[in-house]
C-alpha cells in the first residue's frame, strides 16, 4: 500500500496500448533478476544479455530502515484509503498478488496488528 498504482496504470493504458506494457512486480524482479531481464528483453524483442548486468547496490534489500513503525490502526486507515485503487490495480495489472500483504488484509487472512509488528521489526527508530 504505497501509492495509487491502479490510477497510474489506468492513465498509462490510456496513453499507450496495453500490448506495449510489460507489468513486472519489483519483488519478483529482485528475486529472479536474470529471469526478469530475459523476460523483458524477450518482450521488447531484443537479444538477451550475454551477461545480465548486476543490480546496483542500492536496489538490494536493506534489513532495517529508519523511521517510526505503523500501528495496526495506521494500516487499517491505509487499507481504507487504497483499497479501491488496489482492486483496480489487480484487475489492470494481471499480476498474482495473492501473496501481497495488502491482498491478505483485504481477504481477512492477515491481521493489521500482525503486519504492523512485522514492519516494526524492520524499523530503527529515528533519532531526534
Amino acid at each position: 500500500m504505497r501509492g495509487y498504482y491502479g490510477a497510474q496504470l489506468e492513465r498509462g493504458f490510456s496513453l499507450f496500448d496495453r500490448e506495449q506494457w510489460h507489468v513486472l512486480e519489483f519483488k519478483a524482479f529482485l528475486a529472479d533478476h536474470e529471469g526478469a531481464m530475459n523476460r523483458l528483453t524477450d518482450f521488447l524483442e531484443l537479444d538477451r544479455f550475454g551477461e545480465v548486468p548486476e543490480l546496483p547496490h542500492g536496489m538490494q534489500n536493506k534489513p532495517l530502515v529508519p523511521g517510526t513503525a505503523p500501528t495496526g490502526a495506521d494500516i487499517e486507515g491505509l487499507l481504507k484509503l487504497y483499497r479501491e485503487d488496489f482492486e483496480r490495480f489487480k484487475e489492470l495489472s494481471g499480476l498474482d498478488v495473492s501473496h501481497w500483504p495488502t491482498q491478505q488484509l483485504v481477504a481477512g487472512t492477515l491481521d493489521p496488528d500482525a503486519l504492523a509488528a512485522r514492519f516494526a521489526a524492520k524499523v530503527v527508530p529515528a533519532q531526534a
